[in-house]
């Protein structure tokens, strides 16, 4: 039998290839799906092949996937430390004396979502952040924590701006961390103290700011 390629990964997407094959599988199980390691002269890869006679039919099949929805957002452990530390702030968020009742929604469709992770939320879209001021008219320095959640990222950032009256203001950022449904990541924060971190803005008066414009079907969830 003859087979053709019609896409190619590398191995770190490994677990990527696993889910797509399992829903198509699933979902056109009458054509013979197959993964296949290759190694080229530019590193390993894995080929998704189908044989050449369902090759137009398995194009078509394909093309039509909604590849993010199908994956989801893929976590490991690291990522697991990082959502529990951001669902424990928000919990503390919820309970500020500050807190407003249109803040308290948005948090709740975000800890919705977080809390279902690695499964996609349909129609989240909540960001939310702890800012923090603190100086005086020679000096000041203000900081922030961002947080986006919705059925395309996971992401968090940090960074701020120092106001000096002799020399001058700066503002910088920090590395952050990003994981989007479909596999892709960029995790080049080190968030161990994330929790500790924002816990103490808070106390030292740090304002949060919730934008949520989700629109979550919670009978379909």
């Amino acid at each position: 039998m003859c087979w053709e390629t019609i896409d190619s990964f590398n191995t770190s997407e490994a677990r990527k290839v696993d889910l797509i094959m399992e829903y198509l599988r699933s979902h056109a199980a009458h054509i013979s799906w197959r993964t296949i390691y290759r190694d080229y002269e530019t590193g390993p890869g894995i080929n998704l092949q189908v044989p050449v006679y369902d090759e137009e039919e398995a194009l078509k099949i394909y093309d039509s996937l909604d590849v993010d929805f199908i994956v989801g957002f893929i976590l490991d452990d690291d990522d697991h430390y990082v959502m529990r530390s951001v669902i424990s702030i928000i919990h503390r968020m919820l309970k500020h004396p500050s807190i407003t009742a249109r803040q308290i929604v948005g948090l709740g469709n975000a800890l919705y979502a977080l809390e279902r992770l690695p499964k996609i939320t349909e129609g989240v879209k909540c960001i939310f952040s702890v800012n923090y001021e603190a100086g005086n008219e020679a000096f000041k320095e203000f900081v922030y924590v961002n947080f986006e959640i919705s059925d395309k990222i996971f992401k968090i950032s940090r960074g701020g701006s120092i106001c000096d009256a002799i020399v001058g203001s700066d503002s910088y950022s920090l590395p952050g961390w990003l994981v989007e449904a479909g596999g892709y990541s960029d995790k080049a924060a080190e968030l161990y103290d994330l929790e500790a971190t924002v816990f103490e803005y808070l106390i030292l008066g740090a304002r949060i700011e919730v934008d949520d414009e989700s629109q979550i079907d919670y009978n379909k969830s």
